[in-house]
């Protein structure tokens, strides 16, 4: 499963990506400014104990990936280094 923190000084990008996974129920989304809060480790903890919580979350974060995703996205990154153009 992921928790995930999106950071305030990424200009919303972060934070729309983040809402939308968890939208999706596939992660859980903490706002930065939170973190420092006893809500942090509680959602961890509570996370932690619910594994049927953690199998849902884990198995809709995988529904967004295909086979190859990891690859694919390395080899752009490589290709745009290389001066490529974007597709």
């Amino acid at each position: 499963p992921a928790l995930l923190v999106p950071l305030a000084i990424a200009r919303g990008h972060q934070l729309e990506n983040v809402k939308y996974l968890s939208e999706q129920g596939a992660c859980v989304l903490f706002e930065e400014e939170k973190t420092m809060t006893e809500a942090f480790p509680k959602e961890i903890l509570n996370l932690k104990k619910d594994s049927s919580r953690r199998k849902a979350l884990s198995e809709k974060l995988a529904s967004f990936y295909s086979d190859g995703t990891v690859e694919n996205i390395a080899q752009e990154v490589i290709r745009l280094a290389e001066g490529g153009v974007s597709r």
